[in-house]
């Protein structure tokens, strides 16, 4: 399970206002057209996907619900792996989610949250092109223009 509070810098008591300056703090910090990591794709994602569920009040309420029993599985997989390190089925427990309609709105999240950084990206790479188009446009004839006289002033120092 993803911590989407850690993700976007919060305590899970944010308030909504909280939220949404988190969220368009770290897409600013990690949005792919200002941060040209590696990373920045996928740490994008998972912005979008923490705000796409904690943004939504009942998403929020089912999510919470939710990670407050993950925080009680780790509390109890951590203390059982102190005990006993050499423990093999109790140590390797998965979590699994106890509501399969947020895992399904996670599902659903994630899956936006990777379409909303392809379309930006796509509109990065669309922009990009128009420029360069605007500005070849915008210079070509001043480039047609010098390789003319360059090769006027070449036949005249001849």
């Amino acid at each position: 399970m993803r911590d989407y509070y850690a993700i976007l810098n919060l305590t899970p008591n944010a308030s909504k206002r909280a939220i949404k300056n988190a969220y368009r703090k770290e897409a600013f910090k990690w949005h792919p057209d200002k941060n040209k990591s590696y990373e920045a794709i996928e740490r994008m994602q998972l912005i979008n996907e923490a705000y796409l569920i904690l943004k939504d009040d009942e998403a929020r309420l089912k999510y919470d619900k939710e990670y407050k029993r993950y925080q009680n599985f780790k509390k109890q997989h951590h203390s059982i792996k102190k005990a006993s390190p050499a423990s093999s089925s109790a140590s390797k427990e998965q979590y699994t989610f106890d509501d399969d309609v947020l895992n399904n709105w996670i599902k659903n999240a994630r899956k936006q949250a990777k379409e909303m950084v392809r379309m930006s990206i796509d509109d990065l790479i669309g922009m990009s092109k128009f420029a360069f188009r605007s500005a070849w446009d915008a210079t070509k004839y001043y480039a047609l223009t010098l390789v003319v006289l360059s090769f006027i002033l070449l036949a005249i120092a001849k």
